[in-house]
């Protein structure tokens, strides 16, 4: 299942989903570019927060500089790509906070057992491996994703969400 899928499930308990990109100017340019990748018919917001003010220092997110001006010299992506700026990106990170704002549960690489600061260190995300949550073989960091389908269940009994693996990067 993925995340579109279960946002249902989610609002049927009164929940909702958000994506939260660091990806600058705005939503509609990340929508924008989204949709240029083939990602369409998303069932929840994005919202664009360049200045991390919704993903701050808290020991949750992974961040590091994203040369993303690299992209404006590429074809790969249809329409203008002249419009992308280097930001600091924000890893893979899944926050559920109550009503009232407080974190409920959370998972991100940092989780996931990532030691150390790799975009100050300088180290390679893609090389970097944890144990994985159920069998404790080790995996490649970047393979490792909460299961939607268990955010629900998860939130209710106010533990962390299960992972999955997937694909082999």
């Amino acid at each position: 299942m993925q995340w579109s899928a279960c946002a249902d499930a989610l609002r049927a308990q009164g929940l909702a989903i958000v994506a939260i990109t660091s990806e600058p100017p705005n939503a509609t340019q990340v929508m924008e570019r989204l949709l240029a990748r083939g990602v369409a018919d998303l069932e929840f917001p994005v919202v664009s927060d360049p200045n991390l003010r919704l993903c701050e220092d808290d020991g949750i997110f992974t961040k590091f500089l994203k040369t993303a001006s690299e992209y404006n010299q590429l074809t790969q992506y249809e329409g203008d790509r002249s419009d992308y700026v280097d930001y600091w990106m924000v890893q893979p990170a899944l926050v559920t906070v109550d009503a009232e704002g407080n974190v409920v549960n959370w998972w991100s690489w940092k989780a996931m057992g990532l030691r150390f600061d790799w975009a100050m260190a300088g180290a390679d995300p893609g090389r970097e491996t944890v144990p994985h949550p159920c069998s404790g073989q080790a995996v490649k960091l970047v393979t490792l994703r909460p299961v939607p389908e268990d955010l629900p269940a998860a939130i209710s009994e106010r533990r962390c969400v299960k992972v999955e693996q997937i694909g082999q990067a």
